[in-house]
């Protein structure tokens, strides 16, 4: 999560299986898949959060994402982008569902 106003507008990896984005209006998109989410990729796992670290020429892959949103301060924004559908993470998108997704967390106004 970004720490100060001065952490915006970066793109972050994590542990070659997601990124994540802020935006202008101080909302952080993050994209996860492997692992521990919600995602094709789930079972890799075999049930564990544990799973090795891939080195930097290898990386996990699904045919869908695990999605979040949070605010500078760190408080979970996704229920506004998805308020009928989930808490605070949505799982099982497709590409282009991610894609809208972080189009909706650059386009956020808070309240």
């Amino acid at each position: 999560m970004p720490k100060s106003k001065d952490d915006l507008n970066v793109f972050a990896s994590t542990a070659n299986k997601g990124f994540r984005m802020t935006f202008n209006n101080g909302i952080t998109g993050s994209v996860q898949w492997g692992p521990g989410n919600y995602c094709g990729a789930r079972s890799y796992s075999v049930g564990s959060y544990d799973a090795p670290m891939r080195t930097p020429s290898q990386c996990w892959d699904s045919d869908t994402a695990e999605v979040a949103a949070f605010d500078k301060d760190g408080n979970w924004v996704t229920k506004e982008i998805f308020p009928d559908e989930c808490d605070d993470v949505k799982g099982w998108l497709t590409p282009d569902e991610v894609i809208v997704f972080l189009c909706k967390c650059a386009l956020l106004k808070r309240r």
